[in-house]
């Protein structure tokens, strides 16, 4: 991998310029990431037809073609990298990229930087190398992305007056700053795909490969994913705070009420999903699995549950069957995390199902446990139809739906979450063309215990 030749210095870079609070990964997963998240943008920008590229101290994303871009890098180094010199004066045909060269003790080069503007992304993603503690700082906030504008406009009317007015123009084309919420997935979830990739080099290779995720890569998965669950989740509580506060107006009206309803749920949905996310490597990377469980209402569990479950089908076009016991007894787990976890089971579930396939969840005892079996019939599928594509590996942790960037905890992920939570979780396959049998056997609490003759085998 390619590794910076900067030194350690004491001169401020970028990232210590700016006052706004960046998301922030150290250690050695920090240059892993900067790669990823450059590849990421490359790959998410390559269809952008406007936008601004602004980097230093090489041309990175040099590649999009279609973008303006400026780019800073140390005095006498433009004929080296076989980039354009002294356009300090502006003219019609001034070429790309503009370049500015600076003193090698100019703040701008101390940390390489990229900063992406266009209709479509806008991103900061900030290296700082030094060996003592590199770190990768990152941002799609409005306010700290407005901040680093104003810096490097400030800095390029200082330094190169004649250049100031035209970079002005260049960024005032992209204001306000935009993120369109359906890029967020796809952007998080290429980063994630791009990581093992990149980060391959640095990690010994082995003949032997585990089930079990790596505890020597789970750290930097897991600050990796804890940096990326506050990106998204941030702007989407942001969102639901708005929207319920609209759901209390009493002169709403009912299709509007209907749809704000519908965003809020998917909100809290994907809010909960990647607490989740984040909780599960958590315990991944823990030496001890140990969860303090106590007795858990599945009665009240499914009540607050199912009715998602329901809604969850409906916007898939599925039906949904539950059929439980007429003696519901209490289990011994985590209430508030086995509610994620089984929403997170159905969703994972219900997602590669053709639409106008019937789901049926059955709640059985048995012997000392709560059987939980989640099965499909499915609709006979189009023969025109693409076949579906098999999840793509990001990770030690997670797998990604290549068509539609939606992000799951791996089997063995799963598995081990539900083992913290007291429970067992297994998948089969009737035959390689059917859909899976998801059961979930859970530790009745011995006060309710029962007994019959189903049993986990």
């Amino acid at each position: 991998m390619p590794s910076s030749p900067l030194i350690e210095t004491t001169i401020p870079g970028l990232s210590q310029l700016l006052p706004a609070e960046l998301q922030a990964i150290a250690g050695s997963a920090a240059e892993p990431t900067w790669w990823a998240m450059l590849q990421a943008l490359r790959s998410q920008l390559a269809e952008v037809e406007t936008g601004v590229v602004l980097t230093a101290p090489l041309p990175f994303l040099s590649d999009l073609s279609r973008l303006d871009h400026w780019l800073w890098v140390p005095e006498g180094l433009q004929g080296s990298l076989g980039l354009p010199q002294g356009n300090t004066q502006p003219t019609a045909a001034l070429p790309l990229p503009r370049v500015l060269p600076l003193s090698l003790g100019d703040p701008l080069l101390q940390e390489p930087f990229c900063l992406v503007l266009s209709d479509r992304l806008s991103f900061l993603v900030i290296l700082v190398p030094y060996p003592s503690q590199p770190s990768c700082y990152f941002s799609q906030t409005p306010e700290v992305l407005a901040e680093a504008v104003r810096l490097l406009a400030q800095h390029t009317a200082h330094h190169f007056p004649a250049l100031q007015p035209e970079l002005a123009r260049a960024l005032h084309r992209f204001r306000p700053l935009a993120n369109v919420a359906e890029t967020w997935a796809p952007f998080w979830a290429a980063v994630l795909q791009q990581w093992p990739t990149v980060a391959a080099s640095d990690r010994p290779s082995t003949e032997e490969v585990s089930d079990r995720p790596d505890r020597s890569t789970v750290g930097a998965d897991l600050e990796l994913l804890q940096a990326i669950a506050h990106e998204v989740k941030t702007p989407l509580a942001t969102i639901r705070t708005l929207t319920r506060s609209l759901l209390r107006r009493v002169d709403l009206p009912a299709q509007a009420r209907k749809r704000l309803e519908a965003i809020d749920l998917e909100c809290s949905e994907q809010i909960d999903r990647f607490g989740l996310f984040f909780r599960a490597v958590e315990l991944e990377n823990r030496e001890s699995q140990a969860l303090l469980l106590a007795r858990t209402s599945l009665t009240e569990v499914f009540a607050e549950t199912v009715p998602r479950w329901r809604k969850q089908a409906e916007r898939r076009s599925l039906a949904l069957d539950l059929q439980l016991p007429e003696r519901m007894p209490a289990v011994v787990s985590d209430p508030t995390m086995l509610d994620q976890a089984l929403t997170s089971l159905v969703e994972r579930f219900t997602r590669n199902l053709p639409a106008g396939s019937r789901i049926e969840i059955v709640v059985s005892l048995a012997g000392a446990q709560l059987k939980l079996r989640l099965t499909a019939t499915e609709l006979v599928s189009d023969p025109s139809e693409q076949p579906r594509t098999a999840p793509r590996s990001l990770g030690q942790l997670l797998t990604v739906q290549p068509e539609t960037g939606s992000l799951s905890l791996k089997l063995e992920v799963s598995k081990n979450l539900f083992q913290a939570l007291g429970g067992k979780l297994t998948v089969r396959r009737r035959s390689p063309q059917a859909s899976e049998v998801i059961t979930v056997f859970l530790p009745v609490e011995p006060s309710d215990d029962a007994t019959t003759a189903d049993s986990p085998r």
